[in-house]
C-alpha cells in the first residue's frame, strides 16, 4: 500500500474510531446503522468498500469509476454507528473532537466550520493544508443523529479548495442525508 494511502487510511480510521468511541458491540437483530438510508450515489461513482463491525458500526466508501483505493482524488464516505458513547455529547462536540485530533499532529493545517446547525444535524466544511505526507484537501459533510444512530456523509477532494460551483453542488448533495433520515 503506498505511503500516502496508508496515512489517509490511518487518519480516516482515527476519525471513525473517535466517532464510534465507547459504542457497545453486541448481537443485533435489526439492520445495521444506516441501512435504511436511501442515498442516491453520484452518477459515475461506485461502491469501493463496505465495512460492517459487529452490526453496530458501518462504513461505506464510494469512488469515481475511473479511480481506485490506491489512487483516488475524490471520495464519498458514509459512516454510521448506533447511539453515542459516554462523553461524546452533542454533534458539535463530536465534530470538534474528531477534527481536533488531526490538529494535534498537524497544528494550523486544518480549518473547519459548521455552516448550518439543524439541531439534529450539522452541515460542515473542512479545509486542510498539506501535512505529514497528506495532500491538501477540501471536505464537506453532514453529520446527523437519528433514531437508529449517528451518520456522517462526506465528500473529500484532494488538491486544495473547491471552486464555488462544485462546492455548492457537493454541499447540496451531502444534505440529502438530512431528508432521507428524518
Amino acid at each position: 500500500m503506498p505511503k500516502a494511502l496508508t496515512l489517509w487510511a490511518l487518519v480516516l480510521s482515527a476519525l471513525a474510531a473517535v466517532a464510534c468511541e465507547a459504542v457497545p458491540l453486541g448481537a443485533r437483530s435489526e439492520p445495521p446503522p444506516g441501512a435504511a438510508l436511501n442515498l442516491q450515489t453520484p452518477e459515475g461513482w461506485t461502491l469501493a468498500q463496505s465495512i460492517e463491525e459487529e452490526g453496530d458500526r458501518r462504513s461505506r466508501l464510494w469512488l469515481r469509476r475511473d479511480e481506485s483505493l490506491d489512487g483516488w482524488t475524490q471520495r464519498v464516505a458514509l459512516r454510521s454507528w448506533n447511539g453515542k458513547g459516554p462523553g461524546e455529547g452533542s454533534l458539535r462536540r463530536l465534530l470538534d473532537r474528531r477534527l481536533g485530533q488531526f490538529q494535534v499532529s498537524c497544528p494550523g493545517a486544518l480549518t473547519w466550520r459548521v455552516l448550518e446547525d439543524h439541531g439534529h444535524g450539522l452541515l460542515y466544511e473542512v479545509v486542510a493544508e498539506p501535512c505529514l505526507g497528506f495532500a491538501a484537501h477540501h471536505m464537506v459533510g453532514y453529520l446527523m443523529e437519528t433514531a437508529d444512530g449517528r451518520h456522517d456523509l462526506s465528500y473529500i477532494r484532494k488538491g486544495g479548495v473547491l471552486t464555488e460551483g462544485p462546492r455548492h453542488a457537493w454541499l447540496t448533495w451531502v444534505q440529502q442525508l438530512r431528508s432521507t433520515a428524518i
